[in-house]
């Protein structure tokens, strides 16, 4: 018997669905919103009506109930570090929407997805990539209170490993590649040996349309030091409000490009300072595996630039074979585990208090 799951992926600017029947996509969409609709919302969690609303809007378009699915699921969000499938329950909600140290609104995919599932009986789970095997002396910050994670678009990595993986004829568990998502911000991870063995987040490596990467430190504690900023002042400027849209006032690479094609220096240089920046995080990256690197993959919406790409490729194809990925496989990642795990292939696991006090 055919089984339907619908995909619920909310980002930094839009939310985006999909629907897969027996793991195949069937259709998706998305809804984009503009700065301006987002700054009204003074937190994350303003957002829940306007995110549910796009569900139903959704599922309107496209002439489709709830009741028409046997399941959904949500891009997991800000649990504890938690890997594999996961059925959304009150625990869980509580986590996303009061407690979380990750403020994005991908917390208000499962928070959504398990209010829908209420109403229908159906059930409703998040999917988690993000299994810590990062290698000891990759944990290490340069300060014994702070110890780095493996954070970062662990959905995305997923599909896009794979997808390198067929290209050059290995096997995900025996090849050595680096992927980086460049979306909002920018996540690279390394796998190796079927294993994500370092990783660098969008708070330490390069800035991308709207975060500021990697600061300067004494910079930054300057800043925060003098006064003057609000803490929400000072995270947006790190999510939100930082790196390209700092500089040019837009997150969209294509106006920063027409703006390069009329002659706009300045704004040139700060985009090929994003691109030289993802290039050195990459070349970092492949200094763990000691160049062993078998391709590098870029993924994310800013890989739909042939300008930015092609200045990424001249940077680091020394390295290894560069494969482009344009756009996002989030929700074919999310399809897939899912389906595994439908089908009896993988664990349906539950979120309980031994796993929500491990963060």
């Amino acid at each position: 018997m055919s089984k339907r799951v619908l995909v619920i992926n909310f980002g930094s600017t839009s939310s985006k669905f999909a629907i897969y029947k027996d793991g195949l996509e069937e259709r998706k969409g998305a809804v984009d919103y503009s700065r301006e609709e987002l700054e009204e919302f003074s937190g994350i969690n303003d957002q829940i009506p306007l995110r549910y609303e796009s569900v139903i809007s959704f599922l309107n378009e496209n002439n489709c109930s709830l009741e028409d699915f046997d399941a959904m699921i949500g891009r997991a969000g800000g649990t504890a570090p938690i890997c594999g499938v996961y059925e959304i329950n009150e625990r869980m909600v509580d986590k996303l929407l009061n407690h979380s140290k990750v403020r994005h609104v991908a917390n208000l995919c499962g928070v959504i997805a398990f209010e829908l599932a209420k109403r229908t009986g159906i059930p409703a789970y998040i999917s988690s990539f993000a299994e810590d095997s990062m290698l000891a002396e990759t944990k290490i910050s340069g300060l014994p209170q702070i110890r780095r994670k493996s954070e970062g678009h662990m959905e995305n990595w997923y599909a896009v490993s794979r997808k390198v993986c067929k290209k050059i004829g290995k096997k995900y568990e025996e090849s050595n590649l680096i992927v980086a998502h460049m979306g909002g911000g920018t996540t690279i991870g390394l796998h190796m040996g079927g294993k994500i063995v370092d990783v660098i987040g969008d708070t330490e490596g390069a800035f991308g349309p709207e975060r500021s990467g990697g600061l300067p430190l004494h910079g930054y504690l300057d800043m925060v030091l003098q006064g003057g900023y609000s803490e929400e002042e000072l995270l947006l400027m790190m999510r939100g409000k930082g790196g390209l849209y700092a500089y040019t006032g837009t997150t969209d690479a294509r106006a920063v490009e027409r703006e390069i094609a009329n002659g706009n220096k300045e704004w040139e240089i700060v985009y090929r300072a994003m691109a030289l920046q993802e290039a050195k995080a990459i070349a970092s990256l492949a200094a763990t595996a000691k160049g062993n690197i078998d391709g590098i993959a870029l993924s994310g919406g800013l890989s739909r630039s042939k300008m930015f790409v092609g200045w990424i490729r001249k940077y680091t194809e020394f390295i290894a074979p560069v494969y482009i990925f344009p756009g996002e496989f989030e929700m074919e990642a999310m399809a897939m585990s899912v389906w595994d795990a439908m089908e009896g292939k993988a664990p349906i696991h539950e979120y309980t208090k031994e796993i929500d006090d491990r963060d």
